[in-house]
């Protein structure tokens, strides 16, 4: 589980942890690299976010990026075969 600290600029009121489970037919890390490169980096249909901080090459933890207007999230758990 890779939980997302959600936050928003001007109206910051905390932050939010978010958890999805979902199925997928892959291993554990090419699931991660997958969701890290396709979802969180390229915005998995929904828009390219702006990457504003790259974090870790290979886990992302430490990334931080902004979807929307003003809303910035940052990767600040999980890696590559954990659970």
């Amino acid at each position: 589980h890779h939980p997302l600290r959600l936050s928003c600029c001007a109206m910051d009121v905390g932050s939010t942890t978010v958890k999805e489970e979902q199925f997928v037919r892959l291993d554990v890390e090419q699931c991660y690299d997958e969701f890290l490169e396709l979802v969180w980096r390229q915005g998995g249909g929904l828009g390219v976010p702006r990457i504003l901080e790259p974090g870790a090459p290979r886990s992302g933890c430490g990334c931080a990026r902004r979807v929307g207007l003003c809303i910035v999230e940052r990767l600040v758990g999980g890696g590559r075969g954990q659970f």
